[in-house]
């Protein structure tokens, strides 16, 4: 009789219970705790399972042949052993939901965003010019900014963006969106998510401050032909850096250029390709009033130049001309290395890790200073269905007597004289105005 009492609680240890759980486990979640005094951020996950006991008590009425001792000992190893295993199954469910859920369930975004960056002296500087600035408020308007501009890759149409790209980054889009072009595809992105962002590098310069967030994001990928007709799809999962400049002389705003308002004025910016506010005519895009996007590198990208004897070299240019900025020079050297890419024949799939002035020769008999930069490429070859990684080195020059202009700021690509839109001509077509190394830097040579 005992016996079978034993297989009868066994059975009903096994025997699942009613769903009473959500899907995916089930598991207890609780989202991230926020303390408004530090501006700190922690997410913590627990799952708990609650332990019952069950007990069965029963009055033996029958004989049974055997002695009580053996009856006993037998009765006590079968509960034994259906009490280990009962809670070994639990646990392995348990863990197997666990899991399940842990993969199926979408992260609040708010749970892997990284709310103050590590505290350092520069980030301390940040917030000491700009009490307004909020760590948490500053990434909300990132991921807004990361996701605007996907859509306005998809939709080919940069304009809804413009205000806050950086000439460089601008260039960047425009080429790729008429390299697509030329080869008869259209890449396009669907179902994105941004799994994390958090900041990654805070820097207050003597001109700029400079942050970068770490974005991690999902999507499907998509190419597509002329036709409309899908000739490529696939699940894309991705890391990004993204970089955000400004004078250091900004202050935060409750609204700016991702919103969609002048950082100066408040108006709002018109649809369009221009840089330039319609109300007070500043221009929006310099990163004198408001963040810009000057730079998108992978976590592959290689690491910037700072060896002691380019510092001394930079150093010591600043000494002669104040304004003088490496981040502005590179982000006009990768403008104008998209603007001469967009030429270059048979490149498809064209990735640029890295930017970097990597030697500064300083006036000598000539009277002028030389820049060299490097860019770090890579780009398919569709004739040859070849990959290859390439560097190339463009060198500016200017009079050892000219000074920078902040004015422009990441605007670079403009007639110093009137803000124009440069283009291609050394002389301005709007104001006749002529720019050579006497006034500003131009480009020497590009290998």
């Amino acid at each position: 009789m005992r016996r079978n009492q034993a297989l009868l609680a066994l059975v009903l240890v096994l025997t699942p219970l009613p769903a009473l759980a959500r899907a995916g486990g089930g598991q207890s979640y609780s989202g991230g705790s926020r303390s408004s005094s530090s501006s700190s951020h922690s997410s913590s996950s627990s799952h708990s399972s609650s332990s019952s006991s069950h007990s069965s008590s029963s009055s033996r009425s029958s004989s049974y042949s055997g002695s009580d001792d053996d009856v006993g000992h037998d009765a006590g190893a079968v509960w034994v052993v259906a009490f280990a295993v009962a809670l070994l199954l639990f646990w392995l469910v348990a863990s197997t939901l666990d899991y399940l859920g842990r993969k199926l369930q979408k992260p609040d975004p708010d749970d892997t965003w990284t709310f103050t960056p590590e505290p350092t002296p520069d980030f301390d500087m940040l917030q000491k010019k700009d009490p307004t600035f909020d760590p948490h408020s500053f990434l909300q308007r990132m991921r807004k900014a990361f996701i605007d501009v996907q859509s306005a890759w998809n939709q080919r149409d940069l304009r809804p963006v413009r205000a806050y790209l950086s000439d460089a980054t601008n260039e960047r889009f425009q080429v790729l969106l008429a390299l697509n072009e030329r080869e008869g595809t259209f890449n396009r992105t669907e179902n994105l998510t941004v799994d994390a962002i958090a900041f990654a590098r805070v820097a207050s310069g003597q001109l700029f401050d400079t942050i970068t967030v770490a974005i991690s994001a999902t999507c499907v990928d998509i190419d597509e032909d002329a036709r409309g007709e899908i000739t490529r799809q696939s699940d894309s999962s991705f890391k990004e850096y993204w970089t955000f400049m400004r004078r250091i002389t900004a202050a935060t705003k409750p609204q700016g250029a991702i919103e969609g308002n002048c950082p100066s004025c408040g108006a709002a910016i018109a649809l369009t390709d221009r840089v330039e506010c319609a109300q007070c005519h500043a221009l929006v895009a310099s990163g004198e009033f408001d963040w810009v996007l000057v730079e998108i590198t992978q976590s592959s990208a290689p690491a910037a130049n700072t060896s002691p004897q380019l510092r001394e070299a930079t150093t010591r240019l600043r000494a002669r001309d104040p304004q003088f900025s490496r981040q502005l020079l590179e982000d006009r050297v990768s403008a104008i290395f998209w603007r001469r890419l967009s030429n270059k024949p048979n490149v498809a799939n064209v990735g640029v890790g890295s930017v970097d002035l990597t030697a500064v020769n300083e006036a000598g008999a000539s009277g002028d200073d030389v820049l060299t930069f490097t860019v770090a490429w890579s780009a398919d070859n569709p004739i040859s269905g070849t990959s290859n990684h390439h560097r190339t080195k463009l060198k500016l020059v200017r009079a050892a007597t000219a000074r920078t202009d902040l004015r422009l700021g990441f605007n670079s690509l403009r007639c110093l004289a009137c803000g124009a839109p440069a283009t291609k001509d050394v002389k301005c077509a709007h104001c006749g105005a002529v720019t050579d190394k006497s006034t500003d830097w131009v480009v020497l040579e590009a290998a």
